[in-house]
């Protein structure tokens, strides 16, 4: 069964969608909660709060970051993955889902980084 997802209470994205027990998220960018703005220009800040609002989204749905199986990353450059991958594993090294990273030329908010995920359980 699909089902969309609206929860007001966190970031909108183009698309949260729950099917039987798989949920989607797409277009997770490093916007704080308070005032809607990019967290910073520092890239590993913005991974951080990526993981922050995804996190804090699963777990509204009694999922958690364990449940995620899939990530896409999205970076404007990928001289800054080192960044990148210390904070993913501080949030995914146990959990090593399967990981697709690629450079663009532009994201939205013109921010460095953003992430599609996929959580299963």
């Amino acid at each position: 069964m699909k089902k969309n997802i609206n929860n007001t209470d966190f970031l909108a994205a183009i698309g949260r969608i729950k099917v039987n027990g798989t949920i989607f998220l797409s277009r997770q960018v490093p916007l704080s909660l308070e005032n809607m703005e990019i967290v910073s220009k520092d890239i590993s800040e913005q991974i951080e709060q990526i993981f922050k609002n995804t996190q804090n989204l699963l777990e509204s749905m009694e999922y958690s970051l364990k449940d995620i199986v899939k990530v896409s990353i999205y970076m404007k450059n990928m001289n800054d993955f080192i960044k990148v991958k210390k904070v993913y594993r501080k949030y995914l090294e146990n959990i090593n889902p399967a990981r697709t990273l690629l450079e663009v030329s532009h994201l939205p908010k013109n921010s460095k980084i953003m992430m599609d995920l996929v959580a299963a359980k």
